[in-house]
C-alpha cells in the first residue's frame, strides 16, 4: 500500500479563488488560521486544511465544496457507515413512531434542544 502525501502548495494557489490561511470567517469575518492541515478526506485522493476563527471559533474546511457522488455512495451504505449507521437507524425508526421528536430527544443527546425548544423537559 502506498502511503499518500499531501499538497504542499497553499490551497488558493493550487485552486484559484479559494481563500487562502489568512482569509476572513465565513460567519463572522474574523481572522482565521490553519488549525490543521492536510486532513485525508473520505475519498482518494482529497486533503483539506481546517481553518479556526479566532473570533467565533467556528472551524471549517477548504475547500468548502460538497461531493454529491460522494454522499450518495455513504447514504447507499448508510446502514452499515461508520458515523452514518445511527442516523439511518433513527431514520428507520422514526417512520414507525407516533411522535418521533420525543423518540429522538430520548435516543440521543445529540437532540436535547428539540425538546428545549418544544418548551418540555428531556431525559438529558
Amino acid at each position: 500500500m502506498r502511503a499518500r502525501t499531501a499538497p504542499t502548495q497553499e490551497l488558493s494557489e493550487v485552486r484559484p479563488g479559494l481563500p487562502s490561511q489568512d482569509s476572513r470567517c465565513p460567519l463572522c469575518s474574523g481572522p482565521v488560521k490553519k488549525a490543521f492541515s492536510p486532513l485525508l478526506g473520505y475519498h482518494e485522493p482529497s486533503f483539506y486544511t481546517v481553518m479556526a476563527c479566532a473570533e467565533c471559533g467556528v472551524s471549517y474546511t477548504l475547500p468548502m465544496s460538497i461531493d454529491e457522488q460522494l454522499y450518495d455512495r455513504i447514504y447507499q451504505n448508510a446502514w452499515k457507515t461508520p458515523g452514518y449507521h445511527e442516523y439511518w437507524a433513527f431514520a428507520e425508526e422514526v417512520l414507525r413512531r407516533r411522535d418521533p421528536l420525543v423518540y429522538l430527544e430520548s435516543a440521543s443527546p445529540v437532540y436535547w434542544a428539540m425538546g428545549c425548544y418544544r418548551g418540555e423537559d428531556t431525559v438529558w
